[in-house]
């Protein structure tokens, strides 16, 4: 059981832990002391964001619990010496350094929290002591980290995330292969990018021991998604109470546009006001792209345009 004070040394807030592995004696000062800042991860964490995370909780209503719950369920499902491995989402340019706004994997965010791009989560089945969830993450770089922020690191990753192991995604292709060596079956998320590193050194992984046990491909690799989508379809209380709020949110932005609209107007400047509302009550982002269409352009299902005069 880890004890957590809050103190103010070295003229700045730090959090007081057990003394970790790598500390050096200069950091030392009633045990280890770190500065709040090295609780950032990448993403809300309920010691940088309490205004969004209860103690518990690992995305925005979420708690640690529900997140085990949802494994379990898929773990339930796993036939014996199988594992499911699922890539996150990796991020999209607009051109070259510039990124579009980074969206996860619907499944990867589900069953772990993790917001980060270009790693990997692997659930492996089996009885209850083999089961295991594991977790392929970038390890930690100062100096990329001055251009996109910091990451979870393994060490962060198995404490906030739940982890029971994880490892660098620089080991990958011994562990991945030992691992592929062990089970009957894997199911793998459809690939995203094929320049992902991780995705394209495991479709030769698995077709390197597909080809040694003389087995058809579509035996050994079946697709995950087919497995864990479904767990999806039944919501929770707390999934219940997201999606309220989101709607909520969006109601009163329709409102808004309504009481705001008026000839002379562009759609643009009423996507931009509906969008700005929903923000602003706390919601992330839209679930797709805002569609205002006036006169003979509403009519049109996916208008994209949002460049025209309302009359």
């Amino acid at each position: 059981c880890k004890a957590w004070s809050q103190r103010h040394v070295f003229g700045g807030p730090y959090l007081l832990d057990p003394v970790l592995p790598h500390a050096t004696a200069a950091s030392h000062h009633a045990g280890c002391v770190r500065p709040l800042s090295t609780w950032r991860i990448g993403q809300p964490h309920h010691r940088t964001h309490p205004h969004l995370l209860g103690i518990s909780d690992v995305t925005p209503g979420i708690t640690k619990g529900e997140f085990q719950g949802r494994r379990d369920r898929l773990f339930g499902l796993l036939p014996p010496r199988s594992a499911v491995i699922i890539p996150s989402a990796n991020e999209a340019y607009m051109s070259h350094d510039v990124h579009h706004k980074y969206r996860q994997r619907a499944d990867f965010l589900y069953f772990s929290g993790l917001q980060e791009p270009g790693i990997v989560i692997l659930v492996k089945g089996g009885t209850d002591s083999d089961r295991r969830f594991i977790l392929l993450v970038q390890p930690s770089d100062e100096a990329r980290e001055q251009w996109t922020g910091t990451r979870a690191g393994l060490l962060r990753a198995a404490e906030v995330f739940s982890a029971d192991e994880v490892l660098s995604l620089d080991a990958r292709a011994a562990f991945l292969e030992k691992l592929l060596g062990t089970l009957d079956c894997v199911f793998v998320s459809p690939p995203q990018d094929p320049a992902f590193a991780f995705e394209r050194d495991l479709r030769q992984l698995i077709a390197n021991e597909s080809a040694k046990r003389c087995l058809p491909l579509e035996q050994f690799c079946k697709r995950a998604d087919h497995l864990c989508e479904p767990l999806r379809l039944i919501k929770s209380e707390s999934e219940i109470a997201l999606i309220q709020k989101a709607a909520d949110a969006a109601a009163a932005g329709v409102v808004d546009v309504m009481r705001a609209c008026r000839a002379g107007m562009t759609e643009d400047t009423l996507a931009a006001l509906f969008e700005f509302r929903i923000r602003q009550a706390g919601c992330q982002r839209t679930a797709y792209p805002t569609i205002v269409a006036g006169g003979e352009h509403a009519c049109i299902l996916h208008y994209p345009f949002a460049d025209d005069v309302l009359r």
